[in-house]
């Protein structure tokens, strides 16, 4: 009878020294991760950029976006080349680390490591907004993209950037060789105006570019910024005539003017040429971050001259930002405003001449106070537009664009990111356990022996 009481004592306490190890076992974190997969050095890449329409930092300026569906129309017909880093070796830490340290300013045009670029591919966007670059070595690649088909559809040029062959795949456990990274980019879009439609011979006339600005990099930085008019031989630059003003269109907020040391107007071949400095562009950043509808106005005066032989002068300018080249009045690169029509001579008789097709133009912008920008006065019979609306007045601004997806429902915590705290609670509750089960078994011997 004592042995059986003995099996059964026994039994017990086994019991609950496998529970409390099973409670244990059950601790997260008490195995140790997989280790992540060695990068397969034999292995080849690709690179897909996908490029579409929007603001590229609706996600902070993250390449990859997490993997979340685009949300805007992709863009056909851009073209962008790869080139890969010669000296790094991805397959060593060494080579990770160098990657890491490497300044992407180093390897533009004329920097001191342009020349450690290997040969470049190019690939252009196709309907999916889509442009591939298949059976690609291991490494580090800059890619670009080419200023020309952007500029033929009005786009702003992304800035270059450098991605990995492989990346780290989304489980952070394992590599992926064919990466895809997104490149969002927003329509640039101008408009100019003149004060008046028509001006006498030897009399001035108040002129207004604005412009929606392009999106800064990761690192706040906007490379360039410029504005070209290639004025019609019978009007002449008013020296000292600029003002600059960067403002929020989407709310009623108060533009704020540039100061004359952000930047410089030139005249050259009478063709003017805004460009603003580093002061200036660190301001044009900070507005646009965030806010696609930050536009820039420059406006200024110019004199009529000669009358032309048809008594009209015809005029529109070129915005340039980062990666468009030098303004060419024979090539006119650039992003171009619509065209703006100005009679000389005979302003009262019937010479008058209408706008060219724009837009209409809602008169909801800032009052036309000294020094700030305003609208459009109303009256048919004078015309005053000082500078372009900003905003929802500047033509394919703001764009259209199909909803964002709903954001994906929060995850659940991994087990693996219980705290220290929890698996020392969890241990004391497993090692009180095992003292129970002791304390039955001593127990259960004194009552056998009795």
């Amino acid at each position: 009878m004592n042995a059986s009481k003995n099996w059964i004592h026994m039994w017990r306490f086994a019991a609950v020294v496998a529970l409390a190890f099973a409670y244990l076992a059950a601790v997260p974190g008490a195995s140790a991760e997989p280790t992540p997969a060695l990068i397969d050095s034999s292995a080849r890449g690709s690179i897909t950029v996908v490029k579409s329409a929007g603001d590229p930092f609706a996600h902070f300026g993250d390449p990859t976006r997490n993997g979340v569906p685009q949300p805007v129309p992709p863009i056909e017909g851009l073209e962008f080349q790869a080139q890969k880093v010669d000296g790094i070796d991805l397959t060593t830490n060494e080579g990770w680390e160098a990657a890491s340290n490497l300044d992407l300013t180093d390897f533009i045009a004329d920097g001191p490591r342009n020349g450690d670029l290997d040969k470049p591919q190019t690939a252009t966007t196709n309907a999916e907004g889509k442009a591939h670059f298949s059976n690609l070595d291991l490494g580090l690649y800059l890619v670009t993209e080419k200023s020309g088909p952007a500029q033929s559809l009005g786009f702003n040029v992304i800035n270059p950037f450098f991605v990995t062959v492989p990346s780290t795949a989304t489980d952070s456990k394992s590599w992926d060789y064919d990466v895809t990274v997104h490149a969002k980019d927003q329509r640039i879009a101008a408009r100019k105006a003149a004060a008046k439609r028509c001006i006498e011979t030897g009399e001035s006339v108040q002129m207004g570019i604005t412009s929606t600005l392009p999106a800064p990099d990761e690192k706040d930085h906007i490379g360039s910024f410029q504005i070209a008019d290639p004025l019609a031989p019978e009007l002449e630059y008013v020296t000292d005539s600029e003002e600059v003003f960067l403002t929020r269109a989407d709310i009623q907020s108060e533009p704020n003017q540039l100061d004359a040391a952000d930047f410089d107007v030139r005249v050259e071949d009478n063709v003017a040429t805004l460009n603003l400095h580093e002061s200036g562009l660190n301001k044009m950043a900070k507005l646009r971050r965030g806010n696609p509808s930050a536009t820039l106005t420059w406006r200024f005066h110019v004199k009529a001259g000669d009358t032309p032989e048809s008594g009209i002068v015809k005029n529109k300018a070129f915005v340039l930002p980062t990666g468009y080249p030098d303004f060419d009045k024979e090539t006119t690169p650039g992003i171009p405003t619509n065209e703006v029509r100005i009679n000389i001579g005979n302003c009262g008789g019937e010479t008058y001449v209408p706008p060219s097709d724009v837009p209409s133009v809602p008169d909801t912008t800032v009052p036309n106070e000294p020094g700030k920008p305003g609208g459009p006065d109303s009256t048919p019979e004078e015309p005053t537009v000082p500078v372009p609306v900003p905003g929802p007045g500047i033509p394919g601004h703001p764009e259209t664009f199909e909803p964002a997806p709903p954001a994906p429902p929060a995850e659940k915590p991994s087990s693996l990111a219980v705290t220290g705290a929890n698996v020392v609670y969890l241990a004391i509750i497993g090692f009180g356990l095992l003292v129970a089960g002791g304390w039955l078994y001593r127990r259960g011997l004194r009552e056998g022996d009795k």
